[in-house]
Order: C-alpha cells, then sequence, then structure tokens
C-alpha cells in the first residue's frame, strides 16, 4: 500500500511540475525576448547617440579648419591688394 500510495504521489507531483514547466516555457521565451529586444534598442540608441555627436563634433572641427583658411585666404588677399 505505501508503495503504490508513494507512487501515485510522484505521479502527481509529476503532473504538477510537469504544468509548472509548461507555463515557464511559454513565459520565459517572452521575457527573453523582452530582455533581448530592448538591450538591442537601448544599444542602438546610445551607439547612435555616441556617433552622432561624435560625427557632429568632426563636423564643427572641419568647419572651423575652414573657416580658418578661408579667413586666412582672405587676409592674404588683402594684404596683397593692400600692397599694390
Amino acid at each position: 500500500m505505501e508503495g503504490e500510495s508513494n507512487e501515485e504521489e510522484l505521479e502527481k507531483s509529476k503532473e504538477e511540475l510537469e504544468g509548472f514547466y509548461k507555463i515557464i516555457k511559454l513565459i520565459c521565451p517572452l521575457w527573453c525576448n523582452i530582455i533581448v529586444f530592448s538591450s538591442l534598442i537601448i544599444y542602438f540608441i546610445v551607439y547612435r547617440n555616441y556617433h552622432n555627436n561624435n560625427g557632429y563634433q568632426e563636423l564643427k572641427i572641419k568647419n572651423q579648419r575652414f573657416l580658418n583658411y578661408r579667413n586666412e585666404y582672405i587676409s592674404r588677399i588683402k594684404h596683397v591688394s593692400d600692397l599694390d
């Protein structure tokens, strides 16, 4: 009798665990997907902001260099025209 009751308890606990595992199998991929996609979104937002800011700074530096060259060129032209 004890052997039969133990087997019944084992089968009941197995059924409960199988139901629990089914629920976890349904929930876990959802949470995993949420975590993966949210981390990807955060990564791309940070990556794009970082590179856009760097690109903006590089553009600003190039623009400043261009303005410096232009001003130097204009001052040289004025200097030459003043000599004439």
